[in-house]
């Protein structure tokens, strides 16, 4: 695929405290568009890669957690 995308990163809390019917309504349109246009998809929100102090706040990542972030993408997408 030329495209790819993701999820990015966030803190455990974030993830708990996520709004459900909300958030099946986001994956399913994610779905739909990784099946419509064959989007090499990665879903990094629970990644283990990323550790508190990669986080600026609990859904953006700092500038150690956005360059680890940019290394991991840049290998994806030079596979």
């Amino acid at each position: 695929s030329d495209v790819c995308s993701s999820d990015l990163p966030l803190y455990p809390t974030y993830i708990e405290n996520k709004m459900p019917k909300k958030e099946a309504r986001f994956k399913n349109y994610i779905q739909e568009l990784i099946s419509k246009y064959s989007i090499n998809y990665h879903n990094f929100e629970s990644s283990k890669q990323f550790k508190v102090t990669d986080f600026s706040n609990e859904d953006h990542l700092n500038d150690v957690g956005a360059e680890k972030y940019t290394k991991i993408m840049d290998s994806i997408i030079n596979e």
